[in-house]
């Protein structure tokens, strides 16, 4: 009786999946489909099983599962068959149809199918009711259907209820229908979220373009070998950081650990590619550097790390303390004297084993409760002796430092760090200590003399008493050089302030276009007005709301643009401004300096050379006489050749394209080209010029 009863429920099963319009999956305990699947689903299901058994081992429990579009259940009835509680949900009854049939055929499958939206279904999750939810190929037709933003809330809203996602998501670049509706950058609908990470890519069977494969968490660092919950989390490494690294960089925090993950391209495409290596040389040498550190400099112990083409990653001992950026904020009394004998310490101990710090800053210190200092940022430490900004001289950015922890209250602000360069402006015996190093030849310098005068700073002469004429101008003139600066700095964290609302706003403009175009094509079934009544005044009433609603969009719509206008108005201002105009060339000269540093010497001299190059052409064009005065010397000294080979690289469309094509010659040009055009006595005279020659 049992054989005909499983025999009668495969007769039946195969009778639902051969009446399906699709075959997308593998057909779970039924080999004899496998041919037929779209898409084999093992390798997804090996990785998407190692998911589960990691945040399994850590709950300590089987999981709760929602698969969102599960399809014919594949992944629903695989990980149900590891012991999870499953519910599958999907908006085609002949896939839920197969789905129970498969079910009933696994009694020992703690798993459940029902019809639904995705959509409403998350509307009406509470928290904890799952702890992993999958998506599949799936919330791309969604994206179609509502838009980026919606489906970015509903995305983060699961993520806020479950501990843990698992998506793969369809790229604009597919040749389909919904392409267009897609984001230019898939992780544009997951960026909100906390955590996610690339797990893996998949074909499909409707392109030749692959899938991404995340797992998200607003709770939880899914590494491979590490899955702990975090209590926060930040995208910039520390306060009043801004718009530091572009944004590539996330840190997780714990009472136990820290987690740094990088980036190595940005949603926004903002990253270089010098950013994006400087990400990946971060990493790889804090990874080293943790691994095996000098002897005698104390380190926090390294979990794990690693990476892959589009991130990395380093987890590592949480150290007690605060950074001193924010200590000197809170203005908290600290041992200054203390501090700067424990760095300098830890300075000299890593110069001794030819390393440096290139990102010595009071964001990268950690205090204690007993004022204790430590180096953090180990990324940062390397074998080149130099700042990785200005002031580029690694032990001018120490006197800076120590500037900055002495004048905290004062409005110093440059161009790229925030305090004086000189020692001049510090409290006894500090000047002295900072003085009596000045002095000393440049190439004497090192974090070794530092200690050593730092220890006998209370019998060094006063810095009065050994300043030169060069010195007093340097204190004269660095705090009106730090004034100027900190006006050009606050102006320009205006202007980035104004243009970040314009596109907050542009951004708040876009979705409400997107809710009143949803309103306007909103469509009411037609109603019996005689027999219908109640469904006709409920519908007249809807469609008043809705009108309502598209009122009250386009008034928010028609402020957030005036807004806008006002804003560039503000910026404009800025721009016509005094101050603004005075201080063009502060600007134009920190400029060129990040340019430099970007593109080196040789590609930055190349570009001035072709700015001039084009310049000359551009003005012999505009002045013929002298143009052929200028050819005939490059013909006379034999350099017209390499000349016009140089305008022909700089200005690539400027000759003709159709040399000998006579329907693209003027009649000039044919007869130059083709002597047999010319008038017979013009030619014969031509013939003789040519013999003679």
């Amino acid at each position: 009786m049992k054989m005909r009863k499983n025999h009668s429920m495969t007769t039946n099963t195969h009778k639902l999946v051969s009446e399906l319009p699709e075959i997308y999956q593998t057909i779970f305990g039924h080999p004899e489909w496998d041919g037929d699947a779209a898409r084999d689903c093992n390798e997804r299901l090996a990785l998407i099983s190692e998911q589960y058994d990691s945040l399994s081992r850590e709950l300590g429990r089987p999981l709760r599962v929602l698969d969102l579009g599960c399809a014919q259940g594949f992944f629903s009835l695989s990980l149900a068959s590891k012991g999870a509680s499953v519910l599958g949900i999907d908006f085609l009854q002949q896939n839920i149809d197969v789905c129970q049939a498969l079910a009933e055929e696994n009694p020992h499958c703690d798993v459940k199918f029902q019809v639904g939206r995705i959509e409403d279904i998350v509307s009406t999750l509470e928290e904890n009711q799952f702890d992993l939810a999958i998506g599949l190929s799936v919330f791309h037709h969604i994206v179609h259907l509502h838009g980026v933003a919606e489906v970015r809330s509903l995305l983060e809203r699961l993520a806020n209820l479950t501990q843990a996602m698992i998506l793969e998501l369809a790229v604009k670049e597919e040749p389909l229908y919904w392409g267009k509706s897609q984001p230019e950058d898939p992780r544009e609908l997951i960026d909100q979220c906390a955590f996610y990470r690339l797990i893996g890519r998949f074909d499909t069977h409707l392109s030749n373009i692959s899938r991404p494969m995340y797992i998200i968490s607003n709770h939880r660092v899914i590494l491979p070998e590490f899955n702990q919950p975090f209590s926060s989390w930040r995208d910039s490494p520390y306060t009043g950081a801004g718009f530091a690294h572009k944004q590539s960089r996330r840190y997780y925090f714990s009472s136990e650990f820290i987690c740094k993950f990088y980036r190595f391209s940005t949603v926004s495409c903002l990253l270089t590619d010098k950013e994006s290596e400087r990400n990946r040389t971060e990493l790889a040498h804090e990874e080293a550097f943790l691994k095996s550190p000098p002897s005698g400099l104390k380190v926090p112990a390294l979990f794990t790390a690693g990476g892959n083409g589009e991130a990395g990653w380093l987890v590592m001992e949480k150290i007690p303390g605060e950074l001193l950026n924010d200590v000197l904020a809170s203005e908290r009394h600290i041992d200054r004297e203390k501090v700067i004998s424990d760095l300098l310490d830890q300075l000299v101990i890593l110069e001794e084993h030819g390393l440096y710090h290139d990102d010595f800053r009071t964001w990268n210190v950690l205090i204690d409760d007993n004022d204790s200092a430590r180096l953090i940022d180990f990324g940062s430490i390397g074998d080149v002796q130099q700042d990785c900004s200005w002031p580029v001289n690694i032990f001018q950015s120490f006197i800076v430092f120590v500037n900055e922890i002495f004048c905290e209250n004062k409005s110093w602000r440059g161009f790229w760090r925030s305090a004086p360069l000189s020692p001049f402006q510090l409290p006894e015996p500090y000047s002295n200590w900072l003085t009596a190093f000045w002095k000393h030849p440049v190439g004497e310098w090192s974090f070794a003399l530092l200690q050593q005068l730092f220890s006998t700073k209370d019998a060094l002469p006063a810095a009065s008493s050994i300043m030169d004429a060069s010195d007093l101008w340097v204190r004269a003139q660095e705090p009106v050089l730090l004034e100027s600066q900190t006006q050009i700095r606050n102006t320009d964290a205006r202007v980035v302030r104004l243009e970040s609302q314009i596109n907050e706003l542009t951004s708040l403009i876009n979705i409400m276009g997107e809710s009143i175009q949803t309103f306007e094509k909103r469509e009411y079934p037609p109603q019996d007005v005689t027999t219908n009544v109640q469904p006709r005044i409920e519908i007249e009433q809807s469609k008043a709301v809705d009108s309502e609603e598209i009122m009250r969009l386009h008034t928010q719509l028609n402020d957030a643009q005036q807004e806008i206008e006002n804003l560039r108005h503000e910026i404009a201002k800025i721009h016509y401004s005094r101050s603004w105009k005075m201080t063009k060339w502060y600007r134009y000269a920190g400029l060129q300096y990040y340019l430099l540093r970007q593109y080196g010497f040789k590609q930055r001299f190349k570009h001035l050379l072709k700015r001039v190059l084009s310049n000359v052409f551009y003005f012999l064009r505009a002045h013929p006489r002298l143009k052929q005065k200028v050819i005939n010397l490059l013909r006379t000294i034999g350099i017209y050749d390499f000349a016009y080979r140089m305008h022909r690289r700089m200005n690539p469309g400027s000759h003709n394209p159709y040399p000998n094509d006579p329907q693209y010659q003027s009649q000039t040009e044919k007869q130059i080209l083709h002597p047999e055009l010319l008038p017979p006595e013009v030619n014969s005279i031509f013939s003789e010029l040519k013999n003679k020659r």
